[in-house]
């Protein structure tokens, strides 16, 4: 299926590449999408019906010239005294892109000719990223800083020629879906227009700026604007994109669309705090990359507002503040939010002081941002009732224990794995249970490694995994619908259970997995730890085997039969202990059969993956089997020498046997009032 996607891009591309950019006519351009009321643009009517196009060129670019604000928009570069060391800087950064060389995704390419493909890929493997990346022109950024430096004529000449060739050969779809084509893919489309203006403002004194260039330019704009309010995407690329067009609006006002453009956008940027995010202030593609990414889209919009002389709409930054919070809920002990599904970490004390410049009084923001006198979270446990994210929490101290457990729904915008269940886990500054995190999005073995259940800490069947990628039917109303979820946070013990229940493999095998997790704070004789109750009920008796999976961070390992231990260093351990005394342990370290397992990944450019330990419980069952896990860390040793728990689904005790000779018997309920989490008939 992918390669007949990469096969379909490339074919549309021969198609585009056999026209010449760009699609709408200098007549159309300039006689139906220009303000002629303008006095100004007024005589460029009289031009184009006397089909004098070089003259009706040469008033526009004029106005253009005339009207760039450049001390506005790039003022910092314009009045900046240079050095001599910071000019030879520049034109080094520069350099690549005067060579004609192009980089995306960690590689580059040199078009020796100096006629570059907009629509090549120059990967080992077609990764499509390189393409779409290239067609975000960051080089032109550095050739604009330097001219802007230096004046340097080589500069703009490289420029005007690239951006030609661009046009040309890019041409506007007619109909194309947003992430269809090389060249405008609508994420790039939005990000040009966020960037492209203040390089041409850059270049304006340069000769190499024609009146064509100047025109072109401003049809591309148009083009730009049109694609992205009539085939806009969703998710986070929809905010980039209406940044995009609040952009070009306001520094292409005369451009007539542009008015009803930009309430579409700032209407659009407004409404997707709902669409997009949770009540519980989760984004709904779950990553917490991706969430900043979010944040960060709509503070731009609103500093593009108002630096360029727009209206920030009453109220906009209101969702802001419930979505800041979230990194605060989520955060380990050391601050740092972990690189949940297709997204990296963020650090929630560097996000509480960019909030508090919106939120001063906020007491979550005081606190991270390490305010004098701010006082701490009242919660150490908090579970989002919406996304489904469980967070538990022994305290506010460097070594305090930290635990998380996905119990939320898939969620929405294709940056999502197959890992529902998964846990994490973090104590005594370290981590101790990691997860393979993301990789390039391209048709790797690592990147399906990656979105796969098998890179998680939760469960196979069979050996397949979760497999909701293809059927996940995530609903605009299900933003407001909470998560299958059940928990209670107790002074003895936090608990919280969902349950897997979509299938696994090609063939959707339906055994259910249903997962509770316990953080034991009161055991005598033991530091806090957890308890893991898996169940794995099967829709037949058919035999069926697990593996659980446990991916360690880099650690010392060993194992026996019942048993595993994890070694971080200053006197750090994570002991492991299983009650399934017939199953068997496999630590699957660095293996590329019979599939990937046991990695970290490394870049799509240097390929440095890394082998870590994932120790992988193995057992059979028939119908249905209760597994009991316990994950004890510890600075010194543990004292529980075993747990036993009965296979039974029905039942909720287990033994913790002690090392000196103590023998804790406990349940899964103990504490607790009313019935079972999730309704479902054991």
């Amino acid at each position: 299926m992918k390669a007949l996607f990469v096969l379909a891009l490339l074919i549309m591309a021969a198609a585009v590449f056999a026209q010449q950019g760009p699609r709408t006519s200098r007549k159309d351009f300039f006689l139906n999408h220009l303000d002629l009321s303008v006095p100004e643009l007024a005589p460029i009517k009289g031009l184009v019906e006397a089909n004098d196009i070089a003259g009706a060129e040469h008033v526009f670019a004029e106005y253009v010239r005339k009207h760039a604000d450049r001390e506005r928009l790039i003022g910092g570069w314009l009045n900046k005294k240079y050095t001599d060391k910071e000019i030879a800087d520049l034109k080094k950064k520069a350099q690549p892109a005067l060579n004609y060389t192009v980089s995306s995704q960690g590689v580059s390419y040199t078009f020796e000719d100096h006629r570059i493909d907009w629509e090549s890929n120059h990967t080992y493997n077609n990764y499509m990223e390189w393409t779409w990346g290239i067609n975000r022109h960051s080089e032109w950024r550095d050739l604009a800083m330097y001219y802007a430096a230096s004046g340097d004529e080589q500069a703009a000449e490289v420029y005007a020629d690239q951006f030609e060739s661009w046009i040309r050969q890019a041409v506007v779809p007619e109909n194309a879906l947003s992430y269809q084509t090389c060249c405008w893919r609508t994420i790039e489309t939005g990000l040009r227009m966020q960037r492209w203006t203040e390089n041409l403002y850059a270049f304006l004194p340069s000769p190499s700026i024609t009146d064509s260039l100047i025109t072109d330019f401003g049809v591309s704009v148009y083009e730009h604007g049109w694609r992205l309010v009539n085939f806009h995407h969703t998710h986070n690329w929809l905010l980039m994109e209406m940044h995009g067009v609040i952009k070009l609006c306001l520094l292409w006002p005369f451009i007539t669309d542009t008015a009803e453009w930009m309430k579409f956008a700032t209407d659009t940027l407004m409404g997707e705090y709902k669409v997009q995010n949770f009540p519980d202030g989760y984004q709904y593609e779950m990553t917490v990359g991706y969430h900043g990414v979010c944040i960060s889209n709509y503070l731009a919009a609103a500093n593009t507002l108002k630096n360029l002389g727009g209206t920030v709409p009453e109220g906009y930054y209101d969702g802001l503040e419930p979505m800041y919070e979230m990194y605060c809920k989520l955060a380990r002990p050391d601050r740092v939010c972990p690189a949940l599904n297709d997204g990296g970490p963020a650090n929630a004390a560097s996000t509480s002081k960019a909030a508090l410049e919106l939120f001063p009084d906020n007491p979550l923001f005081r606190w991270y941002a390490g305010e004098k006198g701010a006082k701490e979270p009242d919660f150490l446990s908090y579970v989002f009732p919406y996304a489904g994210a469980v967070v538990f929490g022994t305290s506010w101290q460097p070594d305090a224990l930290w635990a998380y457990m996905d119990c939320g729904p898939y969620g929405w915008g294709g940056h999502q794995h197959d890992d529902k269940l998964n846990v994490l886990l973090y104590a005594h500054g370290k981590v101790m249970l990691t997860e393979g995190g993301t990789y390039s999005y391209d048709a790797s073995d690592m990147r399906d490694y990656v979105l796969a259940t098998r890179s998680h800490n939760t469960v196979l069947i069979d050996s397949k995994g979760q497999n909701v990628r293809p059927i996940n039917d995530f609903k605009p109303e299900d933003i407001n619908k909470k998560a299958d979820v059940a928990w209670q946070l107790r002074p003895d013990r936090d608990w919280a259970e969902s349950q897997y229940v979509q299938g696994y493999g090609d063939d959707w095998d339906m055994t259910t997995h249903r997962r509770r997790l316990i953080l034991m704070k009161d055991v005598p004789g033991t530091e806090p730890f957890l308890i893991v109750c898996d169940r794995f009920i099967a829709p037949d008796d058919r035999q069926r085997t697990y593996e659980q999976m446990w991916h360690l961070e880099d650690c010392e390992y060993s194992q026996d039969a019942s048993s595993c231990r994890a070694d971080f260093g200053g006197g750090v351990t994570l002991t492991m202990l299983f009650s399934d005394k017939d199953g068997e342990t496999v630590n699957m370290i660095g293996r590329h059969e019979p599939y990937f397992q046991g990695w970290l990944p490394g870049s799509y450019a240097k390929q440095n993956h890394k082998e870590i330990n994932t120790p992988t419980r193995k057992g059979s069952f028939s119908g249905n089997r209760r597994v009991v896990t316990v994950l004890y860390p510890s600075k010194g040793e543990c004292p529980i020498e075993s747990v036993t728990a009965s296979g039974d689904t029905r039942s909720r005790n287990l033994v913790l046997n002690m090392k000196d000779g103590r023998r804790i018997e406990t349940g899964e309920l103990d504490g607790q009032s009313g019935e079972d989490v999730c309704g479902v008939d054991d």
